[in-house]
């Protein structure tokens, strides 16, 4: 439920990476960095079809040295939504149906494209979650933050 959306009145807040690629930018990232050199994040990752191959290996790699020349101790590669959900027997219907986009749902994203990309740099993976209070369906929850982070339900159809 965690991807971003391109939108330069989100965008316009942030430092951006650009890759440039025979004088045309090629590819961008938006970045979040914090006020201590504790740690930076990539935000939203975007490349151009026409982009040669590797560039955002090329762009990743770059910001990787770029944080750590800054003192840096870590760098974010973001969230993977829905890759550490197992489909175990028993397990809630939230996390069967996630699990199940995560191998199935091509269509929607590709959820397992992101997590091999990100596989590459050998990312020390942290699981994220959601508290929801009691009485809230969480299938609700969980449609709400995605319409909230996609800018409102257009923005999840329109995907």
């Amino acid at each position: 439920f965690s991807l971003g959306r391109f939108s330069t009145e989100y965008l316009k807040y942030f430092r951006i990476a650009i890759v440039h690629f025979q004088g045309k930018p090629v590819a961008f990232s938006n970045l979040l960095e914090t006020t201590s050199p504790e740690l930076a994040s990539l935000d939203l990752m975007r490349s151009h079809p026409d982009a040669p191959k590797l560039t955002m290996e090329f762009m990743m790699v770059g910001l990787i040295l770029h944080y750590k020349a800054q003192g840096y101790a870590r760098f974010s590669l973001g969230m993977v939504p829905l890759s550490g959900l197992q489909p175990r027997r028993g397990a809630p219907i939230t996390q069967r149906l996630g699990s199940m986009i995560f191998r199935r749902g091509e269509q929607l994203y590709n959820f397992q494209g992101l997590r091999r990309f990100k596989d590459k740099f050998q990312p020390d993976w942290e699981p994220r979650y959601m508290a929801v209070p009691a009485g809230l369906d969480p299938l609700v929850a969980l449609a709400d933050t995605a319409a909230l982070i996609a800018g409102g339900l257009t923005g999840l159809v329109k995907r």
